[in-house]
C-alpha cells in the first residue's frame, strides 16, 4: 500500500511540475545602428510582433537608427529567391545584452557560407562613445602598435581604446615594424575628423578583399562618424572650452 501511495504522490508531483508555465523569454528594447564589412545588405530585417521590420545595412557606413523589441537573441532574416520561390532565410544571429540600450551591429560575410554573416554587437551609447571622442576597436586578430594624438599604446585584438578629439580631429600613427627598406612607408599616418559634438568609431580590420598573405602588417581602418544630436529646444548652450 505504501508503495502505491508513494508512486501516486510521485506521479502527481511530476504532473504538477510539467504543468508549470515556461518562464518568459527575456526581452530587450534597444536602438541599433549597423555596418557591413563588404557589400551593403538589402532585404534584411528582424521579426517584431510577428512582422518583419526592414533594415538596410550600408557598406562601411552607419545605418539609420533601428529600434528592436524582442528576444535577446536577435535573428536577422533576408528575403532570398530559392528555386524560384521567395523565402525568409536566417542569415545572422546576435545576442543583445539585456542592459544594452544602444548598440552597433557589425556584419562580416562568412567565406564558407555564402549569403550568411558573422555578427557582433558592441555598445554604442553616448556613455560608451561620448561626444567629441574617437574610439578604436581592433578586429585584426593581432596586436596593433598605435599612436593616437601622439600617445602610444599596444591595442590588443578585440580590445577598444577611446581618446578625446582635439579640435574635432584625431591623429593616427601605426608604424611598420618590419620594414624592408628604411624609406618604406608606415602602415598609417592619417588624421580623422568629426563634426563638433559628434563622435568617431574606427574599426581596425584585415585588408579589404583578403588576409595577410602578402603583408602580415597590412590592415584597414573603417571610420564611422556619428553626427551630433539635434539641439533640445530651450536647452542652454554648452560653454565653450
Amino acid at each position: 500500500m505504501n508503495r502505491v501511495l508513494t508512486a501516486l504522490v510521485f506521479a502527481l508531483t511530476a504532473g504538477a511540475l510539467c504543468a508549470q508555465p515556461k518562464p518568459p523569454v527575456p526581452q530587450v528594447n534597444v536602438e541599433l545602428k549597423a555596418v557591413a564589412f563588404g557589400r551593403g545588405i538589402t532585404n534584411l530585417g528582424a521579426l517584431q510582433q510577428g512582422k518583419k521590420k526592414m533594415l538596410y545595412v550600408p557598406s562601411y557606413a552607419l545605418s539609420e537608427p533601428y529600434t528592436y523589441q524582442g528576444p535577446e537573441e536577435m535573428d536577422f532574416l533576408q528575403t532570398q529567391v530559392i528555386d524560384g520561390v521567395k523565402k525568409e532565410v536566417s542569415v545572422a544571429k546576435v545576442k543583445i545584452p539585456l542592459e544594452m540600450r544602444k548598440g552597433l551591429v557589425l556584419f562580416v560575410p562568412r567565406a564558407k557560407e555564402p549569403g550568411k554573416f558573422g555578427s557582433l554587437v558592441v555598445p554604442h551609447s553616448e556613455t560608451d562613445a561620448p561626444a567629441n571622442t574617437a574610439r578604436f576597436i581592433n578586429y585584426t586578430g593581432r596586436v596593433v602598435p598605435i599612436a593616437l594624438n601622439n600617445a602610444q599604446s599596444l591595442l590588443e585584438n578585440g580590445k577598444m581604446v577611446t581618446v578625446p578629439l582635439v579640435k574635432g580631429r584625431v591623429k593616427v600613427f601605426i608604424p611598420r615594424v618590419k620594414k624592408q627598406a628604411d624609406d618604406q612607408a608606415d602602415i598609417c599616418r592619417e588624421t580623422y575628423t568629426a563634426s563638433e559634438g559628434g563622435r568617431l568609431t574606427l574599426l581596425i580590420i584585415p585588408p579589404l578583399g583578403g588576409g595577410f598573405a602578402d603583408n602580415e602588417e597590412a590592415l584597414t581602418i573603417v571610420p564611422l562618424a556619428d553626427a551630433p544630436p539635434p539641439p533640445v529646444p530651450g536647452a542652454p548652450k554648452p560653454l565653450a572650452p
